[in-house]
């Protein structure tokens, strides 16, 4: 039989195109099976979240803030992506090995940004950032915290899977002669490494290892207590059994950034830390200056590089005066700044190796309750119910007010991170025809001789938890909603019977001596 050369090389053809196709499909079905493993959790990928270029893997920016830093940062300005942890404060600009490592220049082995469809992170970034292993094997990445620990083998022969559950298939099989690393501990399964290539999981009942210390929870229920100090050789004369102090030290509210440095007494400081109680510096963005600019406060916070230069100023001058920490009061800021706001704590968080503390007003904590989180803890001031500006006398700190601000807080915050802040001062109002027209603050001492001098009587209101007195004098009206032992030690007793951290008292130069007997008790 003739064979037409014209069919034969229509066959060939057809061949080719089939041979084609198969490569085609082949390829195409190996792209899908592109899989992420975060934590034990599965995700299926495409070039979207996961792609490859110069031997090196990086993963979206989006799919990182979705599912393992929702806190990371991306600043148009600088064009960087900032990632600030708990260790790290890292700042990597878009097709550069550069990169900023809390403070210092390193470079990486490629670029740790790149940018095609959406900004892509690298592996070898990924894991300098967040302490994370990353390997890849069999087409899937896995990220798993990195806490690697030697086990063995119960049986001569065990499968390995490729994800953690029992419908995954199977990828390979390990024998007693391998060598068998632990990378991460999970409910059923342990994600192993198999002589420091093949990466999958093993049931934890085919395995020997010792399982891994999650760590305990603290049970310690012992509240503590902290003062703020204006008057600090007043401070210094009592013997106070408090855990820290807070003075005002730093004021920010120039453009440059730079601070404000108020005169500090040494001494205090120092016998201070001899009898084991921390010092705090505090650093406000100015709002108790006459100089005031809420502007300025927005300039620095949304300038990467100023916010830079504020934390690296603060760490050197709490350096310089031996502080334990700093308590960041930041008031009136623009509500377009909160997220900036946010980012400089972040960043402060990540590179300080001291306590950071929050100062927030009991009327502010919604616009500042997620910035708790980065803090070692926030001291909550529960009082400004009224203040000097009022134009309707009444208690600063109605007793019934702070439980249910409490109370609230509590439903969103760590109990451990909150400190509740009581004042040892009150407003004497004078009114005429029922108008406030002066307001006028009175220490504790200044209560009793104001009381005794005018032969006074206290009423308990119950409504507000403390004593109320009131004086006429011809059209003149004068009222006091009364701090005194009983209104301290009724906020007392009841911060003592939540689970929060502490509780702190505004402030010295303010307190009487039974005052401070009953704080002194609180533990």
């Amino acid at each position: 039989m003739k064979i037409n050369k014209k069919s034969c090389r229509n066959y060939f053809i057809l061949l080719c195109l089939v041979l084609l196709m198969i490569i085609t499909i082949n390829t195409i079905i190996k792209s899908e099976k592109l899989s992420i493993d975060l934590f034990g959790e599965v995700f299926v990928t495409d070039n979207k979240i996961l792609v490859k270029e110069n031997n090196e893997y990086y993963l979206s920016y989006s799919f990182v803030k979705k599912n393992i830093d929702k806190e990371i940062h991306f600043d148009k300005v600088s064009k960087k992506i900032i990632i600030s942890t708990d260790t790290s404060y890292i700042k990597a600009k878009i097709n550069d090995k550069n990169i900023t490592n809390n403070l210092s220049e390193e470079e990486l082995l490629n670029n740790g940004v790149i940018e095609k469809d959406d900004k892509y992170i690298s592996a070898e970034l990924l894991k300098k950032a967040y302490n994370f292993g990353i390997d890849i094997s069999k087409n899937t990445m896995y990220i798993y915290e990195n806490n690697s620990f030697g086990c063995s083998l119960k049986t001569n022969r065990v499968r390995i899977n490729k994800y953690g559950n029992n419908k995954s298939r199977t990828v390979e099989y390990a024998s007693k002669k391998d060598n068998i690393v632990g990378l991460c501990e999970y409910d059923k399964y342990v994600l192993v490494k198999i002589n420091n290539s093949i990466v999958g999981y093993i049931q934890k009942n085919m395995l020997n290892y010792e399982a891994q210390d999650v760590g305990k929870k603290n049970n310690n229920t012992e509240k503590c207590t902290y003062v703020f100090a204006d008057n600090t050789d007043r401070y210094i004369s009592y013997d106070l059994k408090f855990n820290g102090v807070f003075i005002n030290m730093f004021d920010i509210n120039k453009i440059s950034g730079d601070i404000t440095v108020n005169k500090t007494n040494s001494k205090f400081i120092t016998d201070s830390k001899s009898k084991a109680v921390k010092v705090y510096g505090i650093v406000t963005n100015g709002y108790n200056l006459t100089s005031f600019n809420r502007s300025i406060t927005s300039q620095i916070l949304s300038d990467e590089e100023a916010r830079t230069k504020l934390i690296k100023d603060l760490i050197i001058e709490m350096q310089t005066y031996n502080l334990d920490g700093l308590a960041i009061d930041f008031k009136m800021i623009k509500e377009t700044d909160k997220d900036n706001y946010m980012q400089f704590i972040k960043e402060f968080n990540s590179l300080n190796n001291k306590e950071m503390i929050l100062i927030i007003d009991a009327n502010d904590y919604k616009n500042y309750y997620e910035a708790i989180n980065y803090s070692d803890f926030a001291v909550i001031n529960m009082f400004g119910l009224r203040d000097l500006n009022s134009n309707v006398a009444g208690s600063i700190s109605d007793l019934n007010w702070m439980k249910n601000i409490l109370n609230e807080i509590l439903k969103t915050a760590d109990n451990n991170k909150i400190v509740a802040c009581i004042p040892l001062y009150s407003i004497l109002w004078t009114e005429k025809n029922s108008n406030v027209i002066n307001a006028e603050i009175y220490s504790l001492s200044a209560i009793e001789d104001y009381i005794s001098k005018n032969n006074l009587s206290k009423k308990y209101n119950e409504n507000v938890g403390q004593n109320y007195i009131e004086l006429k004098k011809g059209s003149l009206l004068y009222r006091m909603w009364v701090e005194d032992s009983l209104s301290i030690e009724n906020r007392i007793n009841y911060i003592k019977d939540t689970d929060i951290k502490g509780v702190a008292v505004y402030k010295f130069g303010y307190e009487n001596k039974s005052s401070i007997d009953i704080i002194n008790r609180v533990k």
